[in-house]
């Protein structure tokens, strides 16, 4: 996508939110060392999003925003199924 819109000589700014890495690890400590695991292929997606984005795209660091507010906090599994949204807003009322 981003190739696409900055060979289009795209005048706009353009957001691109990076993956979330779960807080569950299926490997446990074996998870960051295996480049097979959903942790590494996660990390290395995201650091791929940076090195290839185009001046005119801002990849959004959710993952920092994720583990600033606790990935069990602001990862919501059962609304993702419902609304096709994992993040979970405004918890607290």
């Amino acid at each position: 996508m981003c190739g696409t819109l900055s060979l289009q000589k795209c005048d706009c700014r353009i957001l691109q939110a990076n993956f979330v890495i779960p807080p569950e690890h299926v490997l446990g400590n074996m998870e960051r060392g295996l480049l097979s695991s959903k942790t590494s292929f996660l990390q290395q997606l995201n650091e791929d999003l940076y090195r290839v984005a185009p001046e005119n795209v801002t990849i959004v660091d959710v993952e920092l925003l994720a583990q600033y507010i606790g990935k069990y906090q602001y990862i919501d599994y059962s609304s993702y199924f419902f609304e096709q949204d994992a993040v979970q807003i405004g918890s607290s009322a």
